[in-house]
């Protein structure tokens, strides 16, 4: 009979310890049968004797049931996908408060997880992590509802049939604004280890730019070239029908009436 290594602490198979268990019930010594499986004498007595269960895991007890922490976190999960997320810190206070409603004994801090459990959730629970919120108002998010969405491609092909533009794509024009700050948001850089304060220059003014691209969906864009410069400021609402009409919209204006005028791509 082969010699086994003294530590052998969590290198047997579960099911080699299962069988092992099995031939002690049937006669076997423990002895024996932790030499003949390859599990550890005292491991294998422990379960025999029903110190120790199958289904526990080595290392200490973990804090909050299974069973309750994913719960906990599919819900939290479905919130976000519902459009109402919370953040890390939310979470742990809300698992220390179902702790406190359960009267469960834990290790924590004031009753409220901190960053080792943390961790180990995102090892037990991969599919949670952190990501950057993206802000939506609630009029861009009801129009996002599929019953919108559909209704909004059938009244587009509606019109573009009624219009003959199906075999037109130069003449389906499309414009969409976007706003350009001169300080944009702090971004994670690269510094020496320790460094408390990490600057960089940018423009003490707070305005914006905004430009506007139009494009169509053969692929071309609006001449001369984008993207349409929006002026700072307030602007006459005449502007819009006199003289000081943009020369690219009137252009685009007339691209739609003769398609002679639709830069090719």
């Amino acid at each position: 009979m082969p010699t086994l290594s003294k530590n052998l602490y969590g290198k047997y198979d579960r099911e080699n310890l299962v069988k092992a268990i099995d031939a002690v019930a049937n006669g076997m010594s423990c002895s024996r049968a932790a030499r003949q499986f390859g599990i550890p004498r005292k491991t294998l007595a422990d379960h025999v004797s029903g110190r120790s269960k199958l289904e526990r895991r080595a290392g200490r007890e973990r804090s909050i049931p299974e069973a309750i922490e994913n719960k906990i976190v599919d819900k939290v999960i479905a919130a976000a996908a519902a459009g109402f997320p919370i953040t890390k810190q939310q979470y742990l206070l809300k698992v220390g408060s179902v702790v406190s409603k359960l009267h469960l004994k834990t290790p924590f801090t004031n009753g409220v997880p901190g960053k080792d459990y943390w961790l180990q959730l995102k090892k037990r629970r991969p599919d949670i992590a952190i990501r950057t919120l993206e802000n939506c108002s609630s009029s861009r998010l009801a129009m996002m509802k599929r019953d919108v969405v559909d209704r909004y491609f059938g009244d587009l092909h509606k019109t573009i049939t009624e219009l003959g533009l199906r075999e037109k794509p130069a003449q389906i024009w499309n414009c969409d604004e976007t706003g350009l700050t001169f300080c944009p948001d702090a971004s994670k850089v690269l510094a020496a280890k320790g460094a408390w304060n990490v600057v960089t220059r940018c423009s003490p003014s707070k305005d914006n730019i905004t430009t506007l691209v139009c494009v169509n969906t053969a692929g071309s864009a609006m001449p001369p070239m984008p993207p349409m410069c929006v002026v700072k400021g307030k602007t006459n609402r005449g502007a819009m029908v006199s003289a000081s009409f943009p020369p690219q919209l009137r252009r685009l204006k007339a691209s739609i009436v003769d398609p002679r005028l639709t830069p090719q791509p």
